[in-house]
């Protein structure tokens, strides 16, 4: 059965409410008005949120696109040591002098002495979800939002929600960017598929998955999860968002559409975005 939410969250939804009219000023602020095929209102403020909320030291963003979401966690983190991961950077258009910026795979850097609790990782590079995890695990990260977190059969990868749902993964794309992540990643994960074992699969259950776009529908991925998750929470949008799939309750009503515009013109655009905490090692 498909859920939406695994334990408690350290905010409440009131805190996320009384977030959205500070936030509305400064997406006014935004860089790029029009920042097609990246974050929406709904998930840019979801992210700022979680980071603000979490007061991370170091914040990951892997999938840069034109800069959009680099700019909102320097926002929401201006303390922080941000790094950007993104295999084209020649696409940014806002560029931050004080971001280390990578042009290889998160699974192909060192994380050594930068993961840790107060470290916050943000993934919108449309890789297997469920991999990206065991890597952050393995790192010793806590603290993930994965920015795109499709249900069944719709989106380019394998997302958590997919894994909640037992539905597994068939839907390849063929765009040519998605084809170099999955390449790259997949020649990562080779070197290092054993670790995929930590959580709790055997090498015939997990290690294909490392090898292959396609997951087979299954329950074991799921299963692992709730074992190793402390929190897993879909985001709830801003406004109904008029989607088919069903959404966590929206925070705002119509109300508040002439209050904050900007957010209500994007209220469709939303896409499941989650906060995932791992258990802390003992």
């Amino acid at each position: 059965m498909a859920i939406d939410q695994l334990g408690e969250p350290a905010w409440s939804r009131d805190e996320i409410v009384d977030s959205v009219t500070e936030f509305a000023r400064l997406y006014a602020t935004r860089p790029l008005q029009n920042n097609q095929f990246g974050m929406g209102a709904s998930h840019m403020f979801a992210t700022w949120f979680i980071a603000r909320h979490l007061r991370p030291s170091v914040v990951i963003e892997s999938g840069v696109w034109r800069g959009q979401s680099t700019w909102l966690i320097e926002q929401a983190c201006p303390q922080a040591e941000v790094h950007s991961i993104d295999l084209f950077l020649d696409r940014r258009e806002y560029v931050s002098p004080r971001v280390h910026y990578h042009n290889i795979d998160f699974s192909e850097i060192d994380w050594s002495g930068i993961a840790g609790p107060d470290a916050l990782i943000v993934f919108d590079d449309h890789q297997n979800a469920y991999n990206r995890l065991i890597y952050a695990d393995w790192f010793g990260f806590e603290h993930i939002i994965f920015d795109d977190n499709y249900p069944p059969h719709a989106g380019d990868f394998y997302t958590l929600k997919k894994v909640f749902a037992g539905a597994g993964f068939g839907n390849v794309s063929s765009d040519d960017a998605s084809q170099r992540y999955r390449s790259l990643s997949a020649r990562a994960t080779r070197k290092i598929g054993v670790l995929a074992q930590r959580f709790g699969a055997g090498e015939m259950a997990v290690i294909p998955q490392y090898q292959r776009d396609r997951v087979a529908a299954n329950l074991f991925d799921a299963a692992f999860l709730k074992k190793h998750l402390r929190t897993y929470l879909e985001f709830p949008p801003l406004f109904e968002t008029g989607l088919d799939e069903p959404t966590p309750k929206p925070l705002l009503d119509e109300s508040w559409s002439d209050r904050v515009p900007d957010l209500y013109a994007e209220r469709a655009n939303y896409n499941w975005i989650c906060y995932a905490q791992l258990n802390t090692r003992s």
